[in-house]
């Protein structure tokens, strides 16, 4: 019963957003209560990539890496504020930017993304309420604007174009739209994704992913995945954990109340990271186990995979294509899976390259 309760008040939520969203149908529902064990099926090999580790390449944190023409675009908004680029062996290149008040600086990068095309790398600086554009070739500054608005993440979708997940600022039990696609020419903005505005206090793996089959987005506490093009956002998958899925009884009650019957339900749900190629659907689940679960789906047979041991390093994937996925590891899993920070070359992260 309670399964059939979640549905509806999903399929009504759905149905009543604007816009692209409204009566939008033509959405995939994968079935997260029959998984099985991964069991190296789908990987033939692993190799890693260590990055340098130098005065002027220290990450402290990853906030969001891309791979971006053979290299690595790494930001760290946590410990350092910095925004860097590797080679594809791992190799320095400069960091974008620096941190600091004033033009041509950002406080905090909060996001950043790069136009396609344009070999440009536009950062978000929420404290100053602009857009840093910067040279992808020598990580000179180029330009900013103002914007009006305050985001979680961005997406340029072309040089036109602008997908932004707004800060959702609310901890009652107040909806608002979350998505938003900027028309940056004319200053025009269409919104999309009706939801919870408080349920952005929950942190996800990511938001907006890019890969052959296009971009995809996804939000905290909210099992519908979107596809998006400068038309808006589109529902594309919807995430149903059953009578474990967290109910909109429990998402609309204030802060502290929906914090606390969390815990006590336990309830399962995503943790982002939605990224595909042709065969594969990948993302980050909270269900079974203390630990995230990566989970992969294979759209052709419509089968749930996810590893049969917490312990195999394929964490957080950023970047995937045909043949290929990337992943990275931290110094923390380097202690859980029992060995020598970065494999005894550095004290950096390490990516992760896994072959189909």
């Amino acid at each position: 019963m309670l399964k059939s309760v979640i549905k509806f008040t999903f399929f009504t939520l759905l149905l009543s957003c604007q816009n692209g969203e409204r009566g939008q149908s033509n959405f995939e529902v994968i079935n997260m209560e029959e998984k099985i064990d991964l069991q190296n099926k789908i990987f033939s090999d692993t190799s890693y990539i260590s990055l340098e580790f130098c005065d002027d390449c220290i990450i402290g944190d990853i906030s969001k890496i891309v791979h971006y023409n053979s290299s690595f675009i790494i930001s760290d908004k946590l410990i350092t504020k910095t925004i860097q680029k590797f080679k594809a062996n791992g190799e320095f290149e400069f960091k974008i930017g620096e941190s600091g008040d004033g033009p041509g600086k950002y406080i905090l990068p909060f996001d950043f993304s790069i136009i396609p095309e344009e070999n440009i790398l536009c950062v978000l600086d929420n404290n100053q309420s602009k857009l840093l554009y910067f040279d992808l070739n020598t990580g000179q500054f180029l330009k900013e604007e103002r914007i009006d608005f305050k985001a979680k993440s961005i997406k340029f979708l072309d040089s036109e174009n602008l997908a932004v997940h707004l800060d959702g600022n609310f901890f009652g039990n107040e909806m608002d739209y979350h998505g938003l696609i900027f028309h940056l020419p004319t200053g025009q903005k269409s919104k999309f994704v009706y939801d919870f505005s408080k349920t952005d206090q929950m942190q996800t793996s990511g938001d907006f992913f890019t890969s052959s089959s296009g971009v995809l987005f996804s939000k905290s506490m909210n099992d519908t995945v979107y596809s998006i093009t400068s038309e808006g956002f589109k529902p594309k998958y919807y995430i149903d954990f059953g009578k474990k899925a967290i109910s909109n009884e429990t998402k609309a009650k204030p802060l502290q109340d929906m914090f606390d019957q969390m815990r006590k339900d336990m309830p399962h749900y995503h943790n982002g990271n939605f990224i595909e190629n042709s065969k594969y659907l990948f993302f980050v689940s909270w269900d079974e186990g203390e630990l995230e679960n990566s989970i992969i789906y294979d759209k052709i047979s419509k089968t749930v995979y996810n590893p049969s041991d917490d312990r195999v390093p394929f964490k957080r994937p950023f970047y995937v294509n045909e043949s290929e996925i990337y992943c990275y590891l931290t110094n923390e899993d380097y202690s859980f899976y029992g060995i020598e920070p970065n494999f005894g070359k550095s004290e950096n992260p390490v990516i992760v390259k896994f072959s189909f």
